[in-house]
C-alpha cells in the first residue's frame, strides 16, 4: 500500500490507520518534497511518524519537476493567461495537488500497490480538496469522518503535536464563513441528516447565519463532489427540497 505523507494531521493519522491494518512493513509512505513549503521540522514529524508506524518512508523531491513542468507547459492562446496572479497561483496550486497523486500512482503501477489517499469528510464535502488530486485514491479511510474525529483520532493514536489550533479558521472555503471545524462539523452532520436550519441552529448553539452560509456552500460545492467516489457518500437535502 502507498500512502502520501505531510507535515497534516490527516495523512500522519491515515499512514498510521493503515499501517495497523496491513503492517508496517506492507506499507509505503512518500514525502513529495517540495522546497517552497518544506522545512526541517516537517521532515521530522513524517520521521518520527514513521518510527510510529514502523513503515517504511522515502523522501522523493518534485519541486524541479514541478516548475520545469508549468515553465514547458505552452499556453494554447494567444496574449496573457485570464485571471490574476492570485488566480494562476491557485490553479498552479491545483496541478500541484493531481501531480503528486500521478506520482503515487506511478508508484502504484510500478509496484503493484494501492494508493491510499488522506481526504477528511469535511474537505470533500465542502470541496477543500482538489478533484481527480487529492481523492484520486484507491482507498479513503477518512472519507466517512469529520475533520474534528479525526482529531480524536489522532489523540487516540498518541500524535496529538500534529494537531493544529482548535480555532483554525476555514477562510480558504469562503471569505463569509469564518468559523473553526469545531463549529462547522456538527452543522454539516445536521444538514446530512436533514435538518431544519433553524433546528440546527438551536440545537448546535450556533448562529443562524452560519448555518445558511455552511449549507449553501455545500450545495454549491455539489459538482465537484460528482463522482465514482462520492456515489456512497450521500449528503442531505436541502430544506428548501423537504
Amino acid at each position: 500500500m502507498i500512502v502520501e505523507v505531510e507535515n497534516d494531521v490527516d495523512s500522519c493519522v491515515t499512514a498510521l490507520l493503515c499501517s495497523r491494518a496491513v503492517t508496517g512493513s506492507r506499507l509505503h509512505a512518500i514525502y513529495l518534497l517540495n522546497r517552497e513549503t518544506h522545512s526541517q521540522a516537517a521532515l521530522r514529524n513524517i520521521n518520527r511518524i514513521a518510527r510510529m508506524g514502523k513503515f517504511n518512508l522515502s523522501v522523493i523531491e518534485i519541486t524541479t519537476l514541478f516548475r520545469n513542468i508549468m515553465r514547458e507547459l505552452p499556453m494554447i492562446r494567444r496574449g496573457r493567461p485570464p485571471g490574476d496572479a492570485s488566480t494562476r497561483k491557485s490553479i498552479a496550486l491545483d496541478f500541484l495537488s493531481k501531480l503528486k497523486m500521478s506520482i503515487l500512482h506511478y508508484y502504484s503501477d510500478t509496484y503493484q500497490q494501492m494508493v491510499c489517499s488522506s481526504v477528511n469528510r469535511s474537505d470533500f464535502v465542502l470541496s477543500g480538496s482538489t478533484t481527480w488530486g487529492d481523492y484520486a485514491g484507491d482507498l479513503h479511510p477518512l472519507l466517512s469522518i469529520y475533520k474534528t474525529q479525526v482529531d480524536m483520532v489522532a489523540r487516540l493514536l498518541r500524535v496529538g503535536f500534529m494537531i493544529g489550533p482548535m480555532t483554525s479558521f476555514v477562510t480558504r472555503l469562503s471569505p463569509d464563513l469564518k468559523a473553526s471545524h469545531y463549529e462547522i462539523d456538527p452543522i454539516l452532520l445536521g444538514v446530512e441528516k436533514g435538518w431544519r436550519d433553524e433546528d440546527i441552529a438551536q440545537d448546535m448553539g450556533a448562529d443562524l447565519q452560519t448555518v445558511q452560509l455552511a449549507r449553501d456552500l455545500l450545495q454549491s460545492s455539489r459538482r465537484k463532489r460528482d463522482s465514482a467516489v462520492s456515489e456512497w457518500l450521500e449528503i442531505g437535502s436541502s430544506s428548501a427540497e423537504d
